[in-house]
Formats: C-alpha cells, structure tokens, sequence
C-alpha cells in the first residue's frame, strides 16, 4: 500500500482551506514588512540629504549616505565586497550624473528628485533581497 494513503482519503484532503490560505498571505505581508523597515529608514535619511542639497553634487559631501548612495546606484551588498573604493567612488558619480540628468529635464526642480532616490533604494533593495 502506498504510504501517501495513510494522510490523504480523498481529493478533499489536499484543497488549502480559505483561513489558511489568507493567513499565509497576511504573514507573508508582515515579513516583507519586518524586512523592509531598515530600508525605509534608509531611504529616508537618503531622502533628507537629497533635500537639504542644493545641487546633486552636494550629496558627495554628505556623510551617512554613502550606502544609501551605492544603493541607489544599482550596487548589492554582494558586488561591494568585490568592488574597490574607486569603483564605489565611480558608481555614486554616475549615480550623481543620472540624478543631475533628472533635475535638468525636469526644469531644474531639485525637490522632486528626492523621491527619485527613495524609489531607486527601494527597487534596488527589493530586487538584493532574493538575490543575495
């Protein structure tokens, strides 16, 4: 006899009932929240410096943000502990280009940049979070 039959009588037995299926998705949405807290927190901060600049560059002298920054850039927790100093140093000032690029087609409008950067910290950490 096969073993399976000692759980399973019928079909019914397999179907996730609708409790279980909704309390699987609310834990689902509370970790996701539990992770993403420092993100945001992150963002945040990032988001303040971005405000408190007058020109993108100014972002370079601003300390605290520099992961935020390299976040932003597109670089993962992972690819920083290959990259060199300089490397970092290139990705936040191509980072700075793009954002300059922005404020430029946007009739110089520096403020809503900062939003910008919060999305870019946001996508990027999403994605690192199932990658790394």
């Amino acid at each position: 006899m096969c073993a399976y039959r000692n759980h399973l009588k019928c079909s019914d037995d397999i179907v996730t009932t609708y409790e279980a299926t909704r309390a699987g998705f609310v834990a689902l949405a509370l970790e996701k929240n539990r992770r993403a807290t420092p993100y945001v927190a992150e963002a945040r901060a990032l988001q303040e410096a971005a405000r408190q600049a007058e020109i993108p560059t100014d972002l370079l002298n601003v300390k605290g943000i520099e992961m935020g920054l390299l976040t932003a850039a597109g670089l993962s927790d992972k690819s920083l502990a290959h990259l060199m100093p300089k490397d970092k140093i290139e990705a936040i000032n191509g980072l700075i280009f793009v954002v300059g690029y922005v404020i430029y087609r946007s009739s110089h409008n520096f403020d809503s940049v900062d939003l910008a950067l919060v999305g870019c910290v946001a996508r990027n950490n999403s994605r690192q979070e199932y990658k790394d």
